[in-house]
């Protein structure tokens, strides 16, 4: 059971590359394929965290690669709704910019600053959330208004997300400078 949760994390990127593809592909309802890709990815998002926390089986590569998953599915779902014209672009510039440096800056306290890992705290956890169902309703219904105040809310919530990581992290860092 040790892991399974990493093995649906693993599932979950391999979903990325299926979900673009099936988005942009000319197959009958593929926008309804896509969003169900969605949907299995965020199930297995949900599935591995339960499974790892319920059987104690929480791994460094587990607490890495989950969130990179998520980011990155993220990332695919709204560079296909770009791509559509069913998100704003400045929306888009916003994320990509927001989750690379979130990627990047997690990168390096991983592999330079002796594995440093910030799990995903109350901000993140409901962004991402918040965020899903946002994609879901752009998905079903782009132009809804309903739609575009639950993404608003969304990137808020992604902002201060990653304000409240990035205290975290400046942290970390200074207490790591102090201790000889």
């Amino acid at each position: 059971m040790r892991y399974v949760p990493n093995i649906l994390t693993m599932i979950r990127m391999l979903l990325i590359p299926v979900f673009i593809w099936v988005y942009l592909s000319a197959i009958p309802n593929h926008h309804l394929w896509a969003l169900f890709i969605f949907l299995l990815a965020g199930f297995t998002d949900f599935l591995d965290g339960y499974i790892a926390r319920k059987y104690d089986a929480v791994t460094t590569v587990g607490t890495v690669m989950d969130p990179l998953a998520d980011k990155l599915m993220l990332l695919a779902a709204l560079g296909v709704l770009f791509y559509d014209k069913d998100l704003p672009g400045f929306i888009f510039i916003i994320m990509v910019v927001k989750e690379s440096i979130l990627m990047i800056t997690g990168t390096i306290m991983y592999f330079h600053d002796g594995r440093i890992v910030i799990p995903a705290n109350w901000f993140g956890k409901t962004a991402t959330i918040v965020f899903t169902l946002a994609i879901i309703l752009l998905f079903a219904i782009p132009t809804s208004p309903v739609s575009y105040t639950i993404l608003g809310l969304a990137v808020g919530l992604k902002l201060l997300a990653f304000f409240s990581y990035s205290k975290i992290m400046l942290k970390i860092l200074r207490e790591r400078k102090q201790t000889p």
